[in-house]
């Protein structure tokens, strides 16, 4: 029999009331960042009119193939350079990144999405001046690569117990 207490119900609330405080203010800086002018023939835009820039429901067993073959190679081709408390700073091909201790091998499955494009390439991605929402920013590759390709503000949100270490990712 453990000794040990679950979570009671203040718990869970104080929980919930910070998530939604940390999103509110998320998309209150998003929204305050800069207010773009359409331009003469630019439609409005619904939100429900926004498309994913993922694959869709229906799984593509060659992307999916491609993803693991560069992910192989990004962990073959990484290595860990410090080490800082519970993260590991690893240095990849597509630059450095901390990885909570022992994850490593997901980071390379993560960085294998984006170097594959699987979350939208030049044409369907993410645009320079962009301002963009990352909804489960796990590590920051996502972030990073909006950054990379000109988005003038990503706002990085994660749910993680501990997100100040992927905070050193972007």
């Amino acid at each position: 029999m453990s000794s040990r207490r679950l979570p009671g119900p203040t718990h869970h609330r104080t929980c919930a009331i910070r998530t939604l405080l940390f999103v509110f203010l998320s998309l209150t800086v998003a929204a305050c960042h800069r207010r773009v002018e359409p331009t003469a023939g630019d439609e409005p835009v619904s939100i429900g009119s926004l498309q994913p820039c993922g694959n869709g429901p229906v799984p593509d067993l060659a992307l999916k193939a491609r993803k693991q073959r560069v992910a192989r190679g990004v962990f073959r081709a990484s290595r860990r350079i410090d080490v800082d408390g519970d993260l590991e700073h690893w240095q990849t091909p597509y630059g450095p990144y901390w990885v909570v201790a022992g994850n490593f091998d997901t980071m390379a499955e993560v960085l294998g999405e984006q170097a594959i494009e699987i979350y939208g390439d030049a044409e369907r991605g993410v645009r320079a001046g962009d301002i963009v929402l990352d909804g489960g920013a796990h590590f920051g590759a996502f972030t990073r690569t909006a950054l990379n390709r000109g988005a003038s503000l990503v706002v990085a949100i994660d749910i993680a117990s501990s997100p100040w270490g992927r905070t050193k990712n972007v």
